[in-house]
Order: structure tokens, then sequence, then C-alpha cells
């Protein structure tokens, strides 16, 4: 039996550290997968501005986010009605923003599960992040 599949049959609701989760904007167009271990070292109390960089920061979610246009990411967090326009002019900030916001949509849901990916997507997410990470950032 994988994870996916024990995790939804007996109601697990822990967040998995070795686990990919899939985060996603409420209204959909935007998906960021994290590591369970991610998600952890960033929903914490207090403090977790070098945690939220050090994610936002990695080259695999820089590389996937490219696939998203600066008007796209800027649109989609003008929806959560929490930063003004000039706010959102930074690219990098923006990534921040949404690295915490979908990291705290996961940890704080009532079952983390129904944002697991499947176990095909843990595979091809996992060997891809790890090639990233061997290449320099672009």
């Amino acid at each position: 039996m994988t994870h996916y599949e024990k995790c939804h049959i007996d109601g697990d609701t822990t967040i998995h550290d070795e686990l990919l989760y899939i985060g996603q904007t409420t209204c959909g167009r935007i998906e960021i997968p994290l590591k369970g271990s991610e998600i952890k070292s960033i929903c914490t109390t207090g403090d977790n501005d070098m945690a939220v960089e050090t994610v936002a920061n990695s080259p695999f979610i820089g590389n996937w986010l490219e696939r998203y246009s600066d008007e796209m990411i800027q649109h989609v967090l003008a929806e959560y009605s929490c930063w003004s326009e000039e706010e959102l002019t930074q690219r990098q900030s923006n990534i921040h923003r949404l690295v915490w916001l979908l990291s705290w949509d996961i940890f704080d849901s009532e079952n983390p599960n129904e944002c697991l990916a499947t176990d095909a997507l843990q595979d091809i997410f996992l060997s891809d992040r790890l090639k990233s990470q061997r290449l320099p950032n672009t």
C-alpha cells in the first residue's frame, strides 16, 4: 500500500515530512508542490521569514513558478485583498507570499491529505526536485 493510499484509508491527518503536497490558491490558478517538511518549517509560531525565504528561493520553486506570469501572480494575490497594488510589483516578494499562503492553507486544513500529490506525482516531482537542485538557478 502506498503512502497516498494509506493516509486516505486510515484518515491520517498528519503532515508527513517526506510526502509532497500540492498547495493551490483559492481560485485554483496557481499550484505549488511543497514537501511536508517545508510546510512544517514555515507553519510555526513566531518569525518564519527565514523558512519562507529558504523554500521560496529554492531552484525548484523558482523553476516551477516560471510557468506563471508576473501579471497572473499579481492578479491572484490581489484577490486576497491583503496587499496594495504597489506592494505586488516585486516578483520575489510575491513568490514568498504564495509559498507562505499555500503552506498555511495546507497546514490549517482539516484534512491535509486532500492536498497530497498522487504517488505518480510524488515520484515525478521529487525526482525533478533532485535534478533541479543540482542545476544553477537561472
